[in-house]
């Protein structure tokens, strides 16, 4: 039972382990997510924009 208990571990662990090495770059999405952010908002202010003009 233990030795199955260890293979268990080992198993999970070399999971986890190929998972972590798929995931992003940390920098790189966190560039990613800036630039979107930037983008969303420049739409947003040129959607405030146009409800101002209308307004006027």
């Amino acid at each position: 039972m233990e030795l199955e208990n260890s293979l268990n571990t080992l198993t999970e662990q070399e999971t986890l382990e190929a998972e972590l090495e798929q995931l992003p770059d940390p920098l790189e999405a966190a560039r990613e997510a800036a630039a979107q952010l930037e983008e969303a908002a420049s739409l947003l202010r040129g959607v405030v924009n146009t409800l101002e003009s209308l307004e006027a």
